[in-house]
């Protein structure tokens, strides 16, 4: 984690000092740091401090085809590159799940954008404390639910012998 950090900070020094090829060449480098540190399972538990935010996106079967091809062709400084993925939701006419990361300050435009081209999408923003706390409590409820199912039963037992 640290060294992606390091690196992507030297790169962005560099990118600032560079201009013209040169500076595309690193903007490229730093573009493809960030997607090989949003894609590494290592850092997927991580809290990210980063300016960047998930953006769940629903993907028609029909329109499938067209979303890869633009998504090739993204405009640079919005979706961060290498960053869609599938998250193995389909429905039965084979409508998918995708996710792709953007930049914070333009999530909400990219939502409204993706809207007015009549994609379904939301932004989801991890925050792993309040996961922990849901599934903390999911795991109360599921104990009291057994608890109320169990004692409902004795006495379902009980009042017919």
């Amino acid at each position: 984690m640290k060294r992606l950090k390091d690196q992507s900070a030297n790169k962005a020094k560099k990118m600032a000092e560079a201009t013209g090829e040169e500076g595309k060449k690193q903007m490229d480098e730093l573009i493809n740091l960030a997607a090989e540190y949003l894609n590494n399972p290592e850092y997927a538990n991580e809290d990210l401090n980063d300016p960047i935010k998930r953006v769940e996106l629903a993907i028609y079967e029909q329109t499938k085809n067209e979303i890869q091809h633009k998504y090739k062709n993204k405009i640079p400084g919005v979706i961060v590159p290498g960053s869609s993925r599938y998250l193995g939701l389909e429905d039965k006419d084979q409508n998918q799940i995708h996710r792709i990361v953007v930049y914070k300050d333009l999530a909400d435009d990219v939502v409204k954008a993706l809207r007015r081209k009549g994609y379904v999408s939301k932004s989801f923003t991890y925050n792993k404390q309040q996961w922990e706390q849901d599934e903390k409590k999911r795991e109360e409820l599921s104990e009291k639910l057994k608890n109320a199912k169990r004692s409902l039963n004795g006495v379902a037992v009980t009042g017919f012998q």
